[in-house]
């Protein structure tokens, strides 16, 4: 499954999971809680298997910047979601999260989103540098 597929899953099933939790004694706090791991969940998903990925590996071995950052778009209805659950403020904030390489152990994973897009990176400094050039 791609990275692409993962994040339109999750945001297919976003609405009918929180409407489904509405009908349940849940409070509003517990069900954003709920929704708020089932996004982290699963962009740690999709920057796990994004970083173990072939090109990745190879794009981190020899610093190939173009290959160390990746971009899904989101759906404009789901992008407020994961931005309150990554608890992005502004385009100039980035959240960091830890995803195991299968050769390299524990990487850092830099991640925003700008423009109902999910961007993430393997090092700080290109997301940032990427963000700058792309913000409209």
């Amino acid at each position: 499954m791609t990275e692409e597929t993962m994040l339109a899953e999750l945001e297919s099933f976003l609405p009918e999971i929180i409407n489904t939790l509405l009908q349940t004694t849940l409070t509003s706090d517990m069900i954003g809680k709920i929704c708020e791991m089932l996004i982290k969940e699963t962009i740690n998903q999709i920057c796990t298997t994004w970083i173990n990925d072939s090109d990745t590996t190879i794009g981190m071995e020899c610093d190939w910047t173009d290959w160390l950052i990746q971009e899904i778009p989101l759906n404009p209805s789901s992008s407020k979601y994961i931005e309150e659950a990554l608890a992005i403020t502004d385009e100039n904030e980035f959240t960091k999260i830890y995803v195991e390489h299968k050769q390299y152990g524990k990487q850092d994973i830099y991640i925003t989103v700008i423009d109902n897009s999910l961007i993430f990176s393997t090092k700080y400094k290109i997301l940032y540098n990427y963000c700058i050039d792309n913000i409209s």
